[in-house]
């Protein structure tokens, strides 16, 4: 999955203001992918994102990360703003205690874009579930 992750978060990385945001390109991906504005808001999400994240919700867009995953592990809403720096991010296995005290493994890939105004419009986050054993994992 990293080979085709990181080379389908690259391409929407240099075109994403050509995508709409609603396209089946991004509801129909094989994997868990998301693109949010610079308020971390929803503006697309693939059917597997949603299947593996919170598959009670309906509709994300417009929702905050935050909102839809509330138990967010503290460490990985660093990593968030820091994408909205500019700066590229990925994992492909990081254990995390969640606020609740669950543990939860997450890889990833996230990566910002840019507007047509080259300004950071938001980021493109692949994010899946590590289903080995998590004591194999990076803390």
């Amino acid at each position: 999955m990293i080979f085709l992750t990181k080379n389908l978060v690259a391409m929407l990385t240099t075109t994403i203001p050509e995508i709409n945001h609603n396209s089946s390109f991004i509801k129909y991906s094989p994997i868990p992918i998301a693109t949010f504005n610079n308020q971390l808001q929803f503006l697309s999400y693939s059917d597997i994102w949603l299947e593996h994240h919170c598959p009670s919700e309906e509709n994300l867009m417009g929702k905050s990360i935050y909102e839809v995953l509330p138990n967010l592990p503290i460490a990985f809403k660093k990593i968030l703003k820091q994408s909205l720096q500019g700066v590229t991010n990925e994992h492909s296995g990081r254990k995390f205690i969640n606020p609740d005290g669950v543990t939860i493994c997450y890889s990833w890939k996230l990566n910002s874009w840019k507007d047509t105004q080259g300004s950071i419009g938001g980021v493109v986050l692949v994010l899946d579930k590590c289903y080995k054993q998590l004591g194999s994992y990076v803390v």
